[in-house]
């Protein structure tokens, strides 16, 4: 039998109701698909991963995202500013785009993988 290995983490975002449960993406995530509250879910779970990354630089985390997102200002932002602080963090960072997202414009997530390839990040 072979060892199992652990080879990186995923980064599942979660929303908070007002009875303090917890919300899955599944419950949410196809009613704000197409808007900017979407984005804003991005860039709250890009954040959040960037911060884990930086405080734990071994670990490798796989970020879910929108195809949408990546040309969304302030997404890039905080990709932007994260690589900055730790370039090193790019080799452990993962950025998963939503099928849903992709096949909505394949050839945008095409040149979107491109772009996290250039940052030097792992597109799945």
């Amino acid at each position: 039998m072979r060892p199992k290995i652990l080879v990186f983490y995923e980064g599942l975002i979660r929303i908070i109701d007002p009875a303090g449960r917890h919300i899955p993406a599944r419950d949410f995530i196809a009613e704000v698909e197409n808007t900017e509250l979407r984005r804003l879910i991005d860039c709250a779970t890009l954040q959040l991963g960037l911060a884990t990354l930086a405080e734990q630089p071994n670990v490798r985390l796989s970020v879910n995202m929108s195809a949408q997102s990546i040309g969304y200002p302030k997404w890039v932002r905080t990709l932007e500013d994260g690589l900055r602080r730790s370039p090193d963090m790019a080799k452990n960072l993962i950025l998963e785009m939503t099928e849903n997202s992709v096949m909505a414009a394949p050839e945008v997530a095409r040149y979107i993988m491109e772009d996290i390839q250039n940052w030097g990040c792992v597109s799945p």
